[in-house]
């Protein structure tokens, strides 16, 4: 308790800030956003972000073209539990962090707007969590919606670092000519006419407007001689295998003969017992 001596002319209530972060914003009748359309899988999808006057991100909505229902329903509620969490102030931040990287087992090439590399994205939770890491500040789609890009910075080529540059559009089947491709476990397969195509060799068959980072490619080779030592190694042990079981079939067949004549000795011996026995 504090005692007051002076006269009291005046008072306030000062705010507690545990309370405020838990309010919920205050969404005006009218706010502005922008929308951008990224094809994924088979369908389009059209992401709406709205913004309050100070440009944080205020909401987030999701349409897609896909005829699916159960597919509409999905990215419908993970677009509504975003905007709830946005509403009651949880940093975007977090919200991407628990998408992000979600897999469903199916890998899609994805061309954002705005950026000239397309990424590969694993899921529509991972596509939801790219737009918000990619799109989450206004700044960023004003630059955008100018014709800017996102990543207009020539990136330098060193011996460390290899970049495979294949520059077109899109990828394309070269059964039907279509665009509509899925990556799945190494393989391009085409929606629309079911061509596939296995292994590194697609590089050469499909046109990618992609800047891919080949950097792994030493950890390849490392792994590669780890596997050669090792098959070099097995190579060895069955040689030896195979010698010690040369070495034990000698062996039993030298026993089985050793056998052979101390049994025809006991039958002689045997033999002769008995006719002695019968003079």
């Amino acid at each position: 308790m504090v005692e007051i001596k002076g006269k009291i002319v005046g008072f306030r209530l000062l705010e507690n800030k545990e309370e405020e972060k838990q309010k919920p914003l205050i969404r005006n009748q009218v706010v502005h956003g922008y929308t951008i359309k990224i094809s994924y899988n088979d369908h389009s999808l059209y992401f709406t972000l709205n913004f309050d006057e100070k440009g944080n991100l205020l909401e987030l909505f999701v349409n897609s073209s896909s005829t699916s229902s159960s597919t509409n329903a999905y990215i419908q509620a993970i677009a509504r539990m975003v905007s709830n969490q946005l509403k009651y102030r949880i940093p975007v931040e977090k919200i991407i962090k628990h998408l992000d990287n979600l897999d469903s087992g199916e890998t899609y090439l994805v061309k954002f707007p705005g950026m000239k590399k397309s990424k590969f994205i694993k899921s529509i939770p991972d596509l939801i969590a790219k737009v918000l890491t990619y799109y989450k500040d206004e700044a960023t789609l004003r630059k955008i919606s100018q014709g800017n890009n996102l990543d207009e910075k020539p990136e330098e080529k060193s011996n460390d670092e290899v970049k495979l540059e294949v520059k077109t559009s899109t990828i394309t089947c070269p059964s039907c000519g279509s665009n509509s491709v899925k990556v799945e476990e190494g393989c391009f397969t085409c929606l629309s006419c079911g061509y596939s195509k296995c292994g590194w060799g697609f590089c050469g068959i499909f046109r990618l407007e992609v800047y891919m980072d080949l950097s792994w490619v030493e950890e390849l080779k490392r792994e590669r001689e780890m596997i050669e030592s090792e098959y070099a190694s097995l190579g060895q042990k069955i040689q030896e295998l195979e010698a010690r079981r040369k070495m034990l079939r000698e062996r039993a067949i030298y026993l089985e003969g050793v056998l052979d004549a101390v049994k025809k000795i006991q039958e002689d011996t045997q033999a002769s017992e008995t006719k002695q026995e019968g003079n």
